[in-house]
């Protein structure tokens, strides 16, 4: 019953600390980034990246009685920030692919001029950091995972484009779901080759 009663405490802690503050602000930031409210997006964005970085040093301060296990800790927080910003440069890279091949379109404003898809970056910055906090538990199932990447992701896209935020081509819709399940192989092999998996943030975190 005590361990039942730990797991339970675990779990809510997990959920509260760590999960569900990344969940809420990136959806929160993504509907921003659909419906133009730029401002608000650049805000939620800053709240992400601090939010994460705040996990990665309250989890560093716990190790700080060793000075070893606190250098490993900073460390492995280093090598994390660094591959999530990779992958963000990643996936901007084959997003802009799709651009020069006319696959995504950008809006032309009233005045002729053309939007620019800054929202795209926003998303992908943001998007990162639900690997290591909200999404992790998917990352480690690897069929479930690229099974989710490769219906989501797609539909994101989609979903901009009925809100006119880009123009999507209907050959493009296609190869969506080849592009998300190839980024999902790839972000998952960094989390993997990196030692990134076994890092475990949202569990550290949570048992503080």
């Amino acid at each position: 019953m005590t361990a039942l009663v730990n797991d339970s405490r675990f779990m809510n802690a997990q959920l509260r600390n760590v999960v569900l503050p990344n969940a809420i602000l990136f959806q929160a930031m993504w509907w921003s980034c659909i419906l133009d409210l730029m401002i608000l997006a650049l805000v939620l964005l800053v709240l992400l990246w601090s939010h994460l970085l705040w996990i990665i040093g309250a989890q560093a301060s716990q190790n700080t009685c060793s000075s070893s296990n606190w250098r490993a800790w900073a460390s492995a927080g280093f090598k994390l920030i660094v591959c999530l910003l990779a992958f963000a440069v990643i996936g901007l890279l084959s997003d802009g692919l799709w651009f020069l091949l006319s696959g995504y379109q950008p809006v032309s404003l009233n005045d002729g001029q053309v939007q620019q898809p800054v929202w795209l970056l926003v998303l992908w910055l943001g998007f990162v950091t639900t690997l290591p906090t909200s999404m992790v538990s998917l990352i480690k199932h690897a069929w479930l995972w690229v099974g989710f990447m490769a219906v989501f992701g797609p539909l994101a896209y989609w979903v901009g484009a009925q809100y006119e935020r880009l123009h999507l081509a209907e050959w493009v819709i296609w190869y969506l779901p080849v592009q998300w399940t190839l980024l999902a192989w790839l972000f998952r092999f960094g989390f993997v080759r990196n030692g990134l998996l076994g890092l475990e943030l949202h569990k550290q975190h949570a048992r503080s």
